[in-house]
């Protein structure tokens, strides 16, 4: 399993780094973005190609990942710049079709990695024929943005509802890594990290965002960063070691509390 923290701040990021986190990502994500999430408590990111350069200058042994904005006309100029300024992973978010996945891999090249973040009701249909492209490193489940287009009432759901199984699933036949949405702190968030990380472990997904309530409990509760993440891991850790049956209770369980949330959040 790898962490993901999105950060543009270099003391930080190499607080985090130097906590065990394996990718910081800055967020160059802005077109559509307030619109989509228009009246959400959820943070915006205004980050630069400064950041990454500083970045790229602090960090020493995490990755760089850089998301881009959804494919557009200035897209190639965006991902040329995001390649000089030394981004090792490039993330595209809010594709739609299997044309821009292809223009953004001839356009990358080959000069970084590649993920593709699935977060539209188009892609999600497509599933199959992006995989069939080949040609990226892994893919990443956007429940935030997906549970929008889609109108549900809590992000989770897609996990409820069999969505993330069946992307997993077809990320497995084509022996392509993949991971979802984010996670706060073991005991923090509607559905506490503990259940989450479980879950990851039920699909075999490889990839998790330490999410703004990872963070922000952090901050409020001055904890120490490094050790949240060894718990976390630990019971990652502990996760691969249940039975079938253990993992089939516990789906049982969160996939319970998923609903009634969804259900609350939509009255």
């Amino acid at each position: 399993m790898e962490f993901i923290i999105i950060e543009n701040d270099p003391a930080k990021a190499l607080e985090y780094e130097s906590a065990g986190i394996d990718r910081i990502m800055v967020d160059l994500e802005t077109l559509g973005k307030a619109e989509r999430q228009r009246g959400l408590n959820s943070v915006q990111s205004r980050h630069s190609f400064e950041d990454i350069i500083n970045l790229k200058n602090s960090l020493t042994k995490s990755a760089l990942m850089v998301r881009s904005n959804p494919w557009n006309n200035n897209s190639s100029e965006e991902i040329e710049r995001i390649v000089d300024c030394g981004a090792d992973i490039i993330m595209l978010p809010m594709f739609k079709r299997v044309e821009e996945v292809e223009f953004f891999l001839k356009t990358v090249n080959c000069r970084a990695k590649t993920i593709l973040l699935l977060e539209t009701p188009q892609a999600l249909v497509r599933t199959e024929e992006i995989l069939k492209v080949g040609g990226f490193d892994e893919l990443f489940v956007g429940l935030n943005d997906l549970s929008l287009a889609m109108s549900l009432g809590f992000m989770f759901e897609l996990l409820a509802g069999g969505i993330v199984e069946h992307i997993g699933n077809l990320c497995k036949k084509h022996h392509l890594p993949f991971g979802f949405g984010g996670i706060g702190t073991l005991n923090s968030g509607q559905i506490n990290g503990l259940s989450i990380i479980q879950q990851h472990v039920r699909l075999s997904s490889s990839l998790v965002i330490l999410s703004q309530t990872f963070k922000n409990e952090i901050t409020k509760l001055h904890l120490n960063v490094g050790e949240e993440l060894k718990l976390i891991k630990s019971a990652y850790l502990e996760a691969l070691e249940l039975s079938p049956s253990e993992h089939a209770f516990l789906k049982e369980r969160t996939f319970e509390k998923i609903w009634e949330i969804g259900k609350d959040n939509l009255r």
